[in-house]
């Protein structure tokens, strides 16, 4: 072989791997890249409907082409912190000397804290002939924040805390859902409003009527059960049963109680006694009337006997 040819091999076959080389890095971008492709999509407006979501209502993308993580972070970024919705309740059983008064005193104490008396009920019961005892129970409201107080004030001053119990049932998830749900309907309503306003048939008329008064109906249930969460939340129930103090407490020595053996022998006696006071007061009612009425022939048949032997 010459050695032109050979020079002349050498060189074409450099011009080949320079062009190769500079080649390269255009063959790996070009056609194998997402970022032209992503440009594309955010650059082309949508053309189709909106898409139908799962709860039967029309879902939109307003993030206008944006990363959908990114209109979240922005969302909850702009958007405040929701507060936990709970709804507290507290039920006691106290024991008190004067039932009626701290009725009395519970129920202005429930409008001292921003709060109304659900109801109240005062039962009397007879307890041996003349002496009556009295259970009550109320029940009130009280402004939620204030509930450690107020229930600090109705045990005040009682013979005896029987029971307590405070609870809290958190209703955050549903109050969130229920309050998006809300929003999408508004959203529907606006649009079927919308179509019907453009709508020219009778029927299409119709049918987005119908479709707006169950829509409206759906808001308005919606909207009752977060006026009831907002109501519920702000203030909490106390419901307080009111037994009686015992006059006398039972005294119990390994089961048996003395002092409740006494009064049934006591009570025994006095049974008796009334029973023999009883009859006593009836002979002398019937039998004395009765004697008299007796006693007048043998007295008469008495007084003419003498006679008749005075006169012989």
């Amino acid at each position: 072989m010459r050695p032109r040819y050979l020079l002349a091999g050498v060189a074409l076959f450099f011009v080949v791997a320079a062009v190769l080389l500079l080649a390269s890095p255009r063959l790996n971008n070009a056609g194998f890249s997402s970022a032209p492709l992503a440009a594309m999509a955010t650059n082309v407006a949508p053309t189709s409907p909106p898409a139908m979501a799962a709860d039967g209502y029309f879902a939109y993308d307003e993030s206008g082409g944006q990363d959908v993580d990114d209109v979240l972070v922005a969302q909850q970024e702009s958007q405040p912190l929701q507060e936990r919705v709970v709804l507290k309740s507290a039920v006691l059983t106290i024991v008190v000397d004067d039932v009626d008064a701290k009725v009395a005193e519970i129920s202005a104490l429930a409008t001292q804290y921003a709060g109304w008396v659900v109801n109240a009920q005062v039962n009397r019961t007879r307890v041996g002939e003349e002496s009556r005892v009295s259970y009550g129970t109320i029940t009130i409201r009280v402004d939620a924040g204030r509930l450690d107080e107020a229930l600090a004030l109705i045990k005040e001053g009682v013979h005896e805390v029987e029971s307590e119990a405070v609870t809290g049932q958190d209703v955050t998830q549903d109050y969130v859902d229920l309050t998006g749900r809300v929003a999408n309907l508004e959203a529907a309503e606006r649009q079927l409003q919308e179509i019907m306003s453009s709508a020219s048939k009778t029927e299409d008329v119709l049918s987005v009527y119908n479709e707006l008064v169950r829509v409206r109906g759906e808001i308005e249930t919606i909207r009752g059960r977060l006026t009831y969460y907002d109501e519920a939340s702000s203030t909490s129930s106390i419901q307080i049963t009111l037994r009686p103090t015992p006059v006398i407490q039972p005294v119990e020595i390994g089961g048996w109680q003395p002092l409740e053996t006494a009064r049934d022998a006591f009570q025994t006696l006095i049974n008796l006694l009334q029973g023999a006071a009883d009859v006593v007061i009836t002979v002398a009612i019937i039998g004395l009337p009765l004697g008299i009425v007796l006693l007048i022939p043998v007295l008469v048949l008495r007084r003419r006997r003498r006679t008749a032997q005075a006169a012989g």
